[in-house]
């Protein structure tokens, strides 16, 4: 209710003349404190009443990005433009996502979305009859354990990584961005699957702490997805998508 009349022909419809029969309004931005008082009916008597203004949310941090088309289909294609790769996206179906995983390898869904799919061996003759290569025809128990989980720093880190042979962050010399820049392409990528996804890569670094990948360090490992001599790559999996960030390098 409002202290003054809300109808101006009718002075008791504000509570200053007429008190608990004023008319009862709904309003917003008030904050009330009341107290318990168990010989009231209801048991608590106001104490305070006061306007009130909710505070503003956080500011986003960086792992908390939205990606549209163009800027996810920009990022890909800028980043892995001197790679030979194969960067594609496919709906999540299962529960065990390598199931997922396999069919993007053997081009069987496409983005659900619609988004850009960079597949630089599409044309090769050794894909005809053989819709997987370069990937080996593996089943999931012979892919799960291959692909350990990382956090999302090092996923960043690796695909900054991918962008040329060797899988390493020297890589970003190539381009005319800075380092911040190409790093909020790689952002750009990842912030399409969610803040919940999961990370796992066939890549590994002697000496990183679990599941990360500490790119300072000079030993690399990678346990072989293709029939290149070397293949690295990141899978995102979320709720409702699976990615597949992969490159190719015959040393």
């Amino acid at each position: 209710m409002f202290k003054q009349p809300v109808h101006p022909n009718d002075p008791l419809s504000g509570y200053k003349q007429g008190g608990m029969n004023a008319e009862a309004h709904d309003v917003t931005g008030i904050d009330t404190r009341s107290r318990y008082d168990s010989s009231r009916t209801p048991p608590f008597t106001v104490m305070t009443s006061m306007p009130y203004k909710p505070r503003q949310p956080a500011e986003k941090g960086p792992h908390h990005m939205s990606a549209d088309q163009a800027s996810w289909n920009t990022a890909v294609r800028h980043l892995y433009r001197d790679a030979f790769a194969y960067i594609a996206t496919g709906p999540r179906r299962h529960e065990d996502w390598t199931l997922d995983v396999l069919a993007l390898l053997a081009r069987a869904v496409p983005d659900p979305r619609g988004w850009a799919r960079v597949d630089d061996g599409e044309k090769d003759p050794e894909r005809v009859g053989n819709p997987t290569w370069p990937f080996a025809g593996h089943p999931p128990e012979y892919v799960a354990p291959r692909l350990k989980e990382i956090d999302r720093d090092s996923a960043e880190n690796l695909l900054l990584a991918l962008t040329e042979g060797g899988c390493t962050l020297s890589n970003l010399q190539y381009f005319n961005e800075s380092v911040d820049e190409l790093r909020a392409m790689a952002r750009t990528v990842l912030a399409r699957y969610g803040d919940e996804a999961a990370y796992r890569t066939n890549v590994s670094k002697t000496g990183s702490a679990p599941g990360t990948l500490d790119f300072t360090l000079e030993g690399l490992g990678y346990s072989p997805m293709t029939v290149f001599t070397e293949d690295c790559g990141l899978v995102v999996v979320s709720d409702t998508e699976v990615g597949l960030f992969w490159t190719f390098n015959d040393l």
